[in-house]
């Protein structure tokens, strides 16, 4: 396989059934499974110059590796398919996990099966068989397109031939994303192989290269009960810092970037950790096979090992239905083509935007124009008559008593502050700083005290700390009009839970005594008041009287 890429671009590689050992990129580990090395290797080629070696961070089975990286150049490898069908089957179910990403793919080797019906010819012409068949289904559910198609729809790209040419196959086949724009593609003859090698060149259409994102906690971590007693141990060490602060608000800054280091450090060793048991489970049941094949009786450990990896794939299957945010799922209900559709649908790339003067605007520099133009009228301060605010406010009657005035102006306490922690709905998305409220109620015992001590700090100085006054600002689509005109998508903020927390106690100070403020034809966010009075009244005043003064029902409710 040889492809070539621009430079700098983020993309994920799935090289299928190689001899290319994780030595090869990491000295310091070794493979878990030893790979098929009777091919003769394709000679060694340095890297481009301003290529980013390639990090290879899963090997599954001994024949894929997944590498993620950024290539100016291009890998050029020889590949080499398992021999039996169930072999290739039990590979290409979890390669299919593999492909649940909203990066670049590209995945390319030689899969011993065909994705067109006249994809094999001669004496071995087997056609579309079960391999085939589930090649074909997890490419359409990953939108993968073949690149040969490129070399023109009437020649067909056998890559592998019989020394007379009796018998011919179409099995080294090279898949890409659609926002990968074919350049050109062809296949050779190389020396060290009976296979063609495939060579293709392309570029992402319109796409500028990807931010890293927005951090956010995972909250599972919040269920070891041994990292949260190490955060708790942590957390006191920072607290006995807070003297080294001009302010409360300056050491909660500080604070929130510890917790950021901390979770960030735990989570890359979960990972870590995970996929080191995903490993050796895998070389366990390897292990186990060829003791079974040697006469050793492996019954009762080869029924139990699967299990361990069966668990693994239910917890893939499961972020996978979180990323999608499918709320209804029926129970042991599988990832199926529903879900992955989902999945890449969310992540459509958005490559033009049509500005004020209605013409389309592509690349990062045109974007960032567009948007800050579109959102900087449509939040501009509106003009208004002072004296038209002055003769409305006039109308205002109601006041507060002096002590009603004061319980306003009295200072939070902490129960109000836990009240608005425990009704904060969970699972939602966090602010800038990427802490949920899951953390707050996790730990309010000791973060409770030092939020009431910043909240007095606030409204003593009449000032907020710079993450509290920030705010994220996605776009939701409104499934309606070109997605290239910003008028179709829906701003949402993502606030911090901290400003949150202080909104809402302020919130139930006002509910205390708004309803002695608002008018009672104002029933919408006042406790105790309802909607359907409002609509009732309204359905009141527009019944017709009849002859006789009364409502057509015959009773008194004509006003």
């Amino acid at each position: 396989m040889c492809c070539s890429l621009p430079a700098q671009e983020p993309i994920t590689a799935l090289i299928l059934f190689c001899n290319l050992t994780m030595a090869d990129q990491h000295p310091q580990r070794e493979p878990d499974l030893p790979m098929d090395t009777t091919t003769p290797q394709a000679p060694e080629k340095p890297p481009a110059a301003g290529t980013d070696m390639p990090k290879v961070t899963e090997q599954v089975n001994g024949r894929v590796l997944v590498v993620d990286g950024s290539w100016s150049g291009y890998a050029h490898q020889c590949l080499r398919p398992p021999p039996e069908k169930n072999e290739q089957l039990e590979m290409f179910r979890v390669l299919r996990m593999q492909l649940v990403t909203s990066r670049t793919i590209l995945m390319g080797g030689d899969f011993s099966s065909t994705v067109e019906l006249d994809g094999r010819t001669g004496s071995d012409s087997a056609g579309m068989d079960v391999t085939s068949r589930l090649l074909v289904e997890m490419t359409g559910e990953a939108s993968l397109q073949d690149v040969m198609g490129s070399m023109g729809p009437n020649a067909k790209n056998y890559s592998w031939s019989q020394p007379d040419g009796s018998v011919r196959s179409q099995i080294d086949i090279l898949f890409t994303f659609p926002t990968v724009k074919p350049g050109w593609s062809s296949m050779v003859a190389v020396y060290y192989s009976d296979h063609r090698a495939v060579s293709f060149k392309g570029e992402l259409t319109g796409k500028f290269p990807a931010g890293p994102g927005s951090w956010k906690l995972n909250c599972s971590l919040l269920e070891n009960e041994e990292l949260v007693a190490n955060l708790r141990v942590m957390y006191v060490e920072w607290r006995d810092m807070r003297d080294l602060f001009h302010s409360a608000g300056k050491w909660w800054e500080w604070v929130k970037d510890r917790f950021r280091s901390f979770f960030q450090d735990a989570s890359r060793a979960a990972a870590w950790e995970q996929k080191r048991d995903f490993r050796q489970l895998q070389s366990k049941l390897q292990r186990l096979f060829e003791l079974e094949l040697r006469g050793w009786d492996m019954d009762d450990k080869l029924e139990e090992t699967p299990k361990g990896l069966a668990e693994h794939f239910r917890e893939e299957s499961r972020k996978i239905i979180f990323r999608t945010r499918t709320k209804n799922l029926e129970k042991n209900e599988k990832c199926n083509s529903f879900f992955f559709k989902k999945l890449h649908s969310a992540h459509t790339p958005l490559v033009e935007l049509r500005d004020s003067e209605g013409n389309l605007q592509s690349g990062k520099e045109h974007f960032m124009r567009v948007v800050t133009d579109f959102y900087g009228e449509l939040y501009s301060p509106k003009s208004s008559e002072r004296s038209q605010v002055d003769s409305f406010l006039k109308g205002i009657s109601k006041t507060l008593s002096p002590e009603e005035r004061g319980g306003l102006n009295a200072p939070f306490t902490l129960e109000e502050l836990h009240l608005a922690a425990t009704i904060s709905k969970i699972g939602k998305t966090p602010g800038s700083d990427g802490l949920p409220v899951e953390l707050y109620v996790e730990l309010w015992d000791l973060i409770g005290p030092d939020l009431l001590d910043l909240y007095g700090e606030v409204v003593g100085k009449g000032s907020m700390p710079q993450s509290l006054r920030e705010g994220m600002i996605t776009l939701l689509y409104k499934q309606k009009g070109e997605k290239e005109d910003l008028k179709n998508w829906r701003p949402i903020s993502l606030l911090n839970v901290d400003y949150k927390l202080l909104a809402k106690a302020m919130a139930n100070h006002l509910k205390k005594v708004i309803e002695k403020i608002v008018h009672s034809d104002q029933p919408c966010g006042i406790p105790g008041r309802q909607i359907a009075d409002s609509l009732a009244l309204v359905r009141v005043r527009q019944e017709p009287k009849g002859s006789d003064g009364l409502g057509q029902s015959g009773q008194g409710k004509g006003v």
